[in-house]
This record gives C-alpha cells, structure tokens and sequence, in this order.
C-alpha cells in the first residue's frame, strides 16, 4: 500500500501544526486589540515627548523626559510601540506567549485526537490478534502510514486465519484418511486370514473346496494390494512427491493406445467402446505415464457404472489453447447431489446404482489430483443423456508459452 505525502501522516502533522500556529497568533492579536482598546497593560508613554527630523528620519526625546521615558522603557517594548503607537507592559507580553502556548496545544491536542483514537484502535486489534482472534479486522480508515499499517496487520492477520484453517483440515483429512484406509484394509485382511484359517484347520477339503478358498483369498490379496498401491500413488501425488517426466505427447495417439488395450476388457462386458476425434493430432506437455493412468480409471469407472448402456464413448474437442477430452457412459444417472463429491478421496456413490461394482474411493481422485497437476481441470455432469467425465488440457503450446 503506497502512501502519498500530501495524504501522509507527516503531512497531516504539519498542516495540523500551521493551524495550531494561526490559533494562537489569531487569538494572541484579539486579545492584544481588546487590551489596546480598553488600555489594559498599555501606556501612551513619548506621545507628547519624540520629535521627527526629517532629514534622518531619528527620534529625539525630550531633555526633560529623558530619565522618566529611559526608567519607563525598561519595563516595556518599544517595538509595539512603534507599530501600535502605544506602549505594551511586559506582563501582557508574558499572558500573550502562555496565551499562545495553552492554544496551540489545545487546538493541536483537538485536531490530532481522531490520529491518537486512530492509534489506540489499532493497538486493541493488534493485541486481539496477539490473543488468537484472527477473525478480528481493523477498519483501514485513511491512506497514510497507520492506515498502511492497519492494512498489514489485517493481511497478516488473513494469512494466519489461512494456515490455521489448511492446519486443521490436513489434521481433519489425515484422521478421515486413518479411518478410511482401517476400514478399507479390514475388509479384505479379515476375508484372508477367515480363508485361510478354513484351509489350514479343516484338513478334510476337497480339493476343489481348497482350490476355490485359495483363489478367493488371491483375490482378496490383490484388492489389498490395488488399494495400498492406490493410496500410496494418491499421497504422493497429492503432496507433490510424483516425479513429474513432461514432454511432448500426442494425446489422440494416446487415447487410440489406450482405446485399443482396453478392448479385452470391453468385450468381457458386452460393451463397445467407440473414439470420435476432431483432428488427426494434438500435441500435449505431460507426463504420459500418469494421463494413462487417469484415463484409465476414467474408462475402468465407464465399464462399472455404464455396463448397462452397451457404449462408451470416447471424444475430443481441439481448441486453440486446449483440448477437451469426454469420457461418455450410458448407465444408471448418478444423483445430482453425489456430483459434487466424485473426486473426493474414498467417495463411493450408493452401491445400489452398481450392486456387483467394486472400489477402493481413490480411482476418480488420484485422475483428478494428476489432470490439475498438469495444469488442467476435470468436471462431471450426469442425465439421461449419459455421464460425461470431461478432461480439460492445455496444449503443448500454450504450456511452452506459460513457462517462458
């Protein structure tokens, strides 16, 4: 916040001087034309007694009266005589300069009172902050240095309210993180070692039987293992611990490669999935390893939810900075008040859209951690005309030109 000095504090000091000043010169002459009027502590002393010569222009005093107007000077100033045409008594003298001091301070004190109050107004905020009520603000009044002060204080005062709060929501999330992944990891760690006590304690299994419980608990295993891998990729790239490798990708390439792999996977659920894109190449700074993974779990949650409409759909939209990426599935609606909460981390939309549907809550999360890591954004609108996940990327282009 810059000051300008006609606005300034030592600007309004000097002003606030210069009226003091006039006060008391004005009330010091008032009080001086009262006394000249009413001949209080004034003497016509030399009316009768000086002579003008005009050649030199000196005064002479009368022989006579040389003693008496000498012994009379003495006790009065002759200066006010030669502007006034009377003489003034050095006790008015001394009543006029008290006269003038208690002015000036009063007209000082009254003019600088709002600065003073100001002062104390900023000091009580200050000490309520020092307190812990950072929600305390102080009211930033003018533009001079206390204003600029007033200002700092409030922004510090932000900045701390700020951490306070990013303090206790990593505090919240670090507790809902605990719990979750002790629920999620109970789940399958309890159907292994069930399985595995049935193998070990019941020696009279067939071999079938004790075929089937060790596939289940392999199953078991590898929804472990998914999920502690999935949240490990998750803290890491939430908190900035993923090595980021960018470079220049063609992302329709990509997504053709991507299409083409997942094709075992759509054929065993009786989907078709069909790529529909608006130009041959598009060019994309990124690290090609995590958009796989992100448009993986984007057409991994298509397949779950959208198994029932029989297509996905997978579209681009070039623009002249980005590109737009749609990730359609024609399943169940989702409800409109569980949009907000897809990309929370071990948000699960209510198992009876997709009873046979499985997961760990982090898939849509960790994809869009990774899209807002390359700059981009990820949105969700769901109706009867499908479920669209869409992916917003900025071109390489317009990522190199960011960067220089």
């Amino acid at each position: 916040m810059k000051v300008k000095f006609t606005e300034s504090f030592r600007m309004r000091v000097m002003l606030y001087t210069c009226i003091s000043l006039l006060a008391a010169v004005l009330t010091d002459l008032t009080v001086l034309f009262l006394c000249i009027r009413s001949r209080i502590l004034v003497s016509d002393y030399g009316l009768n007694d000086m002579n003008i010569h005009a050649g030199n222009n000196n005064y002479v005093l009368n022989n006579s009266r040389i003693q008496a107007s000498t012994k009379s000077m003495l006790s009065e100033s002759n200066i006010f005589y030669r502007i006034f045409g009377v003489g003034i008594k050095v006790q008015l003298i001394i009543i006029l300069i008290i006269l003038a001091l208690v002015v000036f301070l009063l007209v000082f004190f009254a003019l600088t009172h709002q600065v003073t109050g100001y002062i104390t107004t900023i000091l009580q905020g200050a000490c309520k902050m020092a307190d812990g009520d950072f929600s305390h603000r102080i009211d930033v009044r003018y533009q001079d240095e206390f204003s600029c002060i007033a200002d700092s204080i409030n922004r510090m005062a932000d900045t701390v309210e700020t951490m306070k709060k990013k303090e206790e929501e990593a505090e919240e999330t670090k507790n809902e993180l605990i719990t979750n992944v002790a629920h999620d990891l109970r789940t399958p760690l309890t159907s292994i070692i069930g399985y595995i006590d049935i193998v070990n304690n019941m020696p009279d299994l067939t071999e079938a039987q004790r075929s089937e419980y060790l596939k289940i608990t392999w199953e078991k295993s590898r929804k472990l293992e998914k999920l502690i891998n999935e949240l490990f990729s998750f803290t890491k790239i939430s908190y900035g611990g993923m090595p980021m490798h960018m470079e220049k990708i063609d992302l329709i390439k990509l997504l053709e490669q991507e299409v083409d792999e997942l094709y075992p996977t759509f054929k065993d659920n009786e989907l078709e999935c069909v790529l529909e894109t608006d130009t041959d190449s598009c060019m994309v700074m990124a690290d090609g390893e995590q958009l796989v993974r992100v448009f993986d779990n984007l057409l991994g949650n298509a397949v779950k939810y959208g198994r029932y409409g029989k297509m996905i759909r997978v579209r681009t939209v070039t623009e002249q900075s980005q590109i737009r990426i749609q990730v359609v599935n024609y399943g169940s609606v989702i409800p409109a008040e569980n949009l907000p909460f897809l990309f929370e981390k071990f948000y699960k939309v209510d198992t009876s859209r997709q009873p046979s549907s499985e997961g760990t809550g982090l898939g849509l999360a960790i994809a869009k951690s990774i899209v807002e890591s390359h700059g981009g954004s990820i949105f969700v609108k769901s109706s009867f005309d499908g479920t669209v996940f869409e992916v917003i990327l900025p071109t390489a282009e317009k990522a190199q030109n960011e960067v220089a």
